[in-house]
């Protein structure tokens, strides 16, 4: 029920028909190599995501830094000069701050809090991540998923026109058809 109260919170909520301020969700700091999907490592978030800060800002967006909350202290500094704010409160207390997200990877628990808003969400789509084909195909629907693969220095690299181009056309209103399936409790 915690998703579904979520959504019945946050999932009427106002429609951003532009997407002006984008907030980068961060991904946290600290030297576990997690092994839930592709990229699980900061080392490649945190390169991703200071490139993704770049070019958002070259593109006219408004950005906003969202740091993992384990993790302030490393977070500290990095940012600076890249970004327009970076914020340490919890996700659920700062999301209504943004117009949209981008998510690094879909495995931070603030993903699914997101979800369930009606904000658009932006997620780099590393390939060899290893999906659920029916939720895949509904998670399609609800999230701009932006082609990304590692590339011979084994970085990140994602598809930078189309994120821009998507950011920079209006905003498809959110689906919701990922969450009725998979996120909210069986009647």
């Amino acid at each position: 029920s915690y998703y579904k109260d979520i959504h019945e919170q946050c999932g009427k909520g106002p429609f951003p028909g532009r997407v002006r301020k984008v907030m980068i969700v961060g991904y946290p700091m600290n030297i576990y190599r997690y092994q839930y999907s592709c990229g699980d490592f900061f080392l490649f978030q945190l390169d991703l995501e200071l490139r993704l800060a770049r070019m958002l800002k070259k593109s006219g967006h408004e950005v906003i830094y969202k740091a993992h909350p384990t993790t302030k202290d490393e977070v500290k500094g990095i940012f600076d000069g890249i970004v327009d704010n970076i914020i340490f409160d919890p996700f659920e207390t700062v999301f209504k701050s943004t117009d949209s997200f981008v998510f690094g990877n879909s495995m931070s628990t603030t993903f699914g809090f997101a979800i369930g808003t009606t904000k658009p969400i932006y997620l780099i789509d590393i390939k060899g991540t290893k999906w659920n084909q029916e939720a895949y195909d509904l998670l399609k629907k609800r999230c701009v998923m932006v082609p990304a693969q590692f590339d011979h220095q084994n970085r990140i690299q994602f598809d930078e026109e189309l994120l821009a181009s998507k950011l920079s056309a209006p905003a498809e209103p959110p689906n919701f058809e990922y969450l009725e399936r998979f996120m909210f409790p069986l009647n």
